[in-house]
């Protein structure tokens, strides 16, 4: 595990969470830094695979699914299991340091899949957190989820994080 780990939630109630999610992967990318973006279903990660290749014209993200050949080489990788991606000594395949997992809605235990994750894969030094959320569910993250991690909570409203 790396010495310091960040750790992030971004709740977004803005439905084009495709243009986010391929926004993230242009930053991590034009930053030299890798990634590895878990989903819920394997239908997502191919819904976003062709999201990612036809993002911006003017513009190459280099990223395979984890289903892809030589995905050591892709600096973002796309995956619905993470454990396909953790090599036997314990680092990302594709040398990742940022792992980013997007689910639909938020899952009580993301304390639990983030220590989890920061415990077994050693080299990783960002978590990011991403959740759609319905402003009508009112949904808070709990005090004490925010005090383990020190996460840091951004929420995107209208276009803006807050």
């Amino acid at each position: 595990m790396s010495d310091k780990v960040e750790y992030y939630i971004y709740e977004t109630y803005d439905n084009d969470i495709g243009k986010i999610l391929c926004m993230l992967c242009d930053n991590i990318y034009q930053n030299n830094m890798r990634a590895v973006l878990v989903f819920d279903k394997i239908e997502d990660v191919e819904v976003y695979n062709k999201m990612i290749w036809t993002f911006a014209q003017s513009k190459f993200i280099p990223h395979a699914k984890d289903s892809d050949p030589h995905i050591e080489r892709h600096p973002i990788l796309l995956t619905d299991n993470i454990e396909k991606c953790i090599s036997q000594d314990g680092n990302c395949i594709n040398s990742a340091n940022i792992v980013l997992i997007y689910k639909e809605q938020y899952d009580d235990n993301v304390h639990q899949i983030m220590q989890a994750l920061s415990n077994k894969i050693k080299e990783i030094t960002r978590f990011i957190y991403i959740y759609q959320s319905n402003i009508s569910n009112n949904h808070t993250i709990p005090e004490s989820i925010k005090n383990i991690f020190n996460i840091k909570i951004n929420t995107k409203i209208d276009g803006k994080w807050k």
